[in-house]
């Protein structure tokens, strides 16, 4: 499982390149379903970006889980752009390991404080490849992200 999440984390690593421009990779939290730090590369050429999300789960078993996420930008130049992606998830909880998930999300930046500081929500239905039948997760936050 370690090696897994290693791989997954080298391969959103990979994906923020030396041609990104500043402000192109954000750091943050996600508080929801799920709690976590949230990484984010996005290139605003092609209003498109990778997300990465460890987090540990709010319910008592304390599992972790990493989502890799391809995001889709909207509207990204207007006050409250939102975007979509499909990613996968993996976890270390009983009978959901793998699932693939879709992503929908609101971000707001908060110019009277920085350009750089964004709050965003997002929603993630995740189908979990599993045998038993609690296949499906709803998934929700809001987060805190600031662009480098």
């Amino acid at each position: 499982m370690k090696r897994i999440i290693i791989l997954l984390l080298a391969f959103c690593a990979a994906s923020y390149s030396a041609e990104n421009t500043p402000n192109n990779f954000a750091a943050g939290f996600i508080l929801g379903t799920t709690n976590g730090i949230n990484l984010l590369s996005y290139d605003s050429s092609k209003g498109q970006g990778y997300q990465g999300t460890l987090s540990l789960s709010t319910k008592n078993d304390s599992s972790f889980s990493l989502a890799i996420d391809k995001l889709f930008f909207f509207d990204a130049s207007e006050s409250l752009p939102i975007y979509l992606g499909i990613g996968v998830k993996i976890s270390d909880e009983e009978n959901k390991f793998a699932g693939v998930r879709g992503v929908f999300g609101v971000s707001y930046f908060v110019n009277a404080l920085s350009n750089r500081l964004e709050i965003y929500g997002e929603a993630a239905p995740t189908i979990y490849i599993t045998d038993v039948s609690d296949f499906f997760d709803l998934e929700a936050g809001v987060g805190l992200r600031y662009y480098f």
